[in-house]
C-alpha cells in the first residue's frame, strides 16, 4: 500500500515561491501551490507515514525557511 497525503508547508513571510520551487525537486512530493507568501500546498505520495514523518522532520532541519510541516488529509492507495 501506498500512503498519500495532502500537506501544507509553512514559510517564514515571503519565501513560499523560494521554497516551493526546491520542494518541487523532491521524490515523493509534488508541489500543487502557493499563496505567494507563507504556505505551499503539496502532494505526499510514500511507503507509510513513517515516511511521512521522516520527510516533515528533515524538510524543518534541513531548510532555516521552513517553519512548519502539516499534513491535511492522509489516505492510502491499495
Amino acid at each position: 500500500m501506498t500512503v498519500i497525503a495532502g500537506v501544507v508547508v509553512e514559510t517564514l513571510p515571503g519565501l513560499a515561491a523560494a521554497v516551493a520551487k526546491r520542494l518541487g525537486a523532491l521524490p515523493g512530493l509534488s508541489v500543487r501551490g502557493d499563496d505567494g507568501d507563507r504556505k505551499i500546498a503539496a502532494v505526499f505520495t510514500g511507503a507509510d507515514g513513517a515516511a511521512l514523518e521522516a520527510l516533515g522532520e528533515e524538510l524543518l532541519r534541513a531548510d532555516e525557511a521552513i517553519v512548519g510541516v502539516f499534513p491535511t488529509l492522509v489516505g492510502r492507495d491499495g
